[in-house]
């Protein structure tokens, strides 16, 4: 049977807060690889894997705020969710790649 008193106590974990717009740029820039066939998009491309290294292996801390970025980006359930300031610095953080931002 159901017990009331347990279904009430179950409570959803609160909403995620959303990613930063410079892992979305970072994540957006790893995959998409060849997003065009110029040395500048493999340039970004490799510097976006040197940064994604750094950040896993520098420090703790660092492991730990990118790891948390990633689950941001999984957890967020709409690109519509995204505040403005967020898509302002996610379209910002691609270096001028517009190319890129409208197609995610």
């Amino acid at each position: 049977s159901n017990n009331p008193t347990m279904a009430s106590a179950l409570q959803l974990p609160p909403q995620s807060a959303s990613p930063s717009g410079q892992v979305l740029a970072l994540l957006s820039t790893l995959s998409n690889p060849s997003s065009s066939s110029s040395q500048d998009a493999h340039a970004r491309h490799a510097l976006a894997l040197k940064a994604r290294d750094d950040a896993l292996s520098s420090s703790n801390d660092s492991y730990s705020n990118l790891c948390t970025e990633f689950c941001r980006v999984l957890c967020c359930q709409s690109p519509e969710l995204l505040s403005m300031e967020v898509l302002k610095e996610f379209h910002d953080s691609l270096a001028g790649d517009t190319d890129m931002f409208h197609k995610c």
